[in-house]
């Protein structure tokens, strides 16, 4: 049995970012990363299109830093 609400808490506190955690969504680095594969796997999951656009956004703001990082 799949527990959609707290898939959806994980991924809502993601998104939101801040809090007591380490995650900043807002940076291209590793540690987003995971978290951004995360928020596709609630999108997956629970079919809720904020997941999709908080990625796409996130993909058009920081698109630009991976091409200036070269990793």
């Amino acid at each position: 049995m799949v527990n959609i609400q707290g898939i959806r808490a994980l991924a809502d506190r993601t998104i939101e970012g801040g809090g007591d955690w380490a995650m900043n969504i807002n940076a291209f680095d590793w540690v987003p990363g995971v978290g951004l594969c995360g928020v596709y796997g609630a999108y997956e999951t629970t079919g809720d299109r904020k997941y999709l656009d908080f990625l796409t956004d996130w993909a058009d703001e920081f698109l630009m830093h991976a091409y200036d990082m070269q990793t």
